[in-house]
């Protein structure tokens, strides 16, 4: 398997691994008496929002249920239908077979959204939607001893697999967009390169231009010729004559 090809399979996994991390849980809050017992559990699927094992008759856990604002789940379906996309984009509008990388360049401003996405998911979700609303982030335990109680604060899988998720397709996402932007694949056969050569080079003669050129050329030459003669004809009758007045004299 060359480079090119590992980094493919690499970029899909990772997109494998983005989809699934929508089916767990993305955060955890847990709280647990001082012998260990569960008194109460939320846990945020992205999804469905928050979800607890308890029943609603549990007023302990129900009293601790997170209240803050949700993340929208159009986000999570939007994100779906982009990494299906850009997956095929990378299987079957592959830019090594391709005979035009234009033709592509439509495919790379998802994967630049996918990774955007996929950031906003990362930062911008711990920040604006867990530690804003006072849920530590990534991990933390706290120990209530009024309410004997230890309150566990804690990232889910599913945080987890987004990380991995986005570590994996970000060197082929750029590469896919760099290349689909910044150069033009063209296929190029023997015949066709020939034919690119002599276009370059071929020039169009004009035979009746060269025909008059060549006349006009023999012409100039013939009427230099007969003014040579004609000047050294008279140079010698003006010689001969000056000759012959000296011999009078």
């Amino acid at each position: 398997m060359n480079l090119k090809a590992y980094a493919k399979s690499i970029f899909v996994m990772g997109i494998i691994i983005s989809f699934l991390s929508f089916f767990f849980d993305w955060y955890s809050f847990q709280g647990k008496d001082l012998e260990g017992e569960l008194v109460l559990s939320w846990n945020l699927h992205l999804l469905i929002g928050w979800t607890t094992p308890f029943s609603p008759d549990a007023w302990f856990n129900e009293v601790f249920k997170p209240s803050g604002e949700q993340i929208p789940p159009v986000i999570a379906i939007i994100y779906i239908l982009i990494s299906i996309i850009v997956v095929y984009s990378v299987i079957f509008a592959d830019l090594e077979n391709s005979e035009s990388l234009q033709k592509n360049k439509k495919y790379s401003y998802f994967h630049i959204f996918q990774l955007l996405l996929s950031c906003f998911y990362i930062c911008i979700v711990p920040i604006y939607y867990w530690i804003f609303q006072e849920y530590f982030f990534p991990y933390v335990i706290f120990v209530d001893f009024e309410l004997e109680v230890r309150f566990i604060y804690s990232i889910g899988i599913g945080y987890l697999l987004q990380c991995i998720s986005f570590i994996a397709i970000f060197p082929y996402s750029i590469h896919y967009y760099y290349t689909t932007t910044h150069f033009e694949n063209r296929a190029i056969t023997k015949d066709l390169a020939l034919q690119d050569i002599i276009n370059q080079s071929q020039e169009l003669i004009d035979f009746d231009k060269l025909i008059a050129e060549e006349n006009l050329r023999l012409q100039l030459e013939d009427e230099k010729k007969q003014s040579n003669e004609q000047s050294d004809e008279q140079f010698n009758q003006i010689y001969h004559q000056f000759v012959k007045t000296r011999e009078i004299k």
